[in-house]
């Protein structure tokens, strides 16, 4: 049943109804200049599970290959999880210069904001 569900997604290269969408902008590795668009659908229950499991779609384009679900024991558990992939995203891209959205205030003050963020995790900062 599952892997029947799974198979759904790989046809699927952007999520319908988005509940979070944005377009990131990064400079890779060899300096060229990126953009990526991000997807993340509302959570769903898992058709006819029997374990009641959910999901959230998620897209990150030239990150995943298609749509992929975010498997979660309940509606938080698979939002949360989503929330897990764009993590790992993030800290794939976080050596590159990012810049989030259109704003350039707001990419420089979430650009800022990451930083913190990651130093406070490392523990170089103390939190406010």
């Amino acid at each position: 049943m599952k892997s029947s569900f799974t198979a759904t997604f790989k046809r699927h290269l952007s999520v319908a109804s988005p509940i979070a969408s944005d377009i990131w902008t990064f400079k890779d590795l060899h300096g060229r200049k990126r953009q990526t668009r991000i997807e993340v659908g509302r959570p769903q229950r898992l058709p006819d599970d029997q374990n009641h499991d959910w999901f959230c779609p998620v897209f990150i384009e030239g990150y995943t290959p298609h749509v992929i679900p975010a498997m979660g024991v309940g509606p938080i558990d698979a939002l949360m999880n989503a929330a897990t992939i764009l993590r790992s995203f993030h800290e794939s891209i976080a050596t590159m210069q990012i810049t989030y959205g259109k704003s350039k205030a707001r990419a420089k003050r979430n650009v800022r904001r990451a930083s913190r963020l990651a130093r406070r995790r490392k523990g170089f900062e103390p939190a406010e």
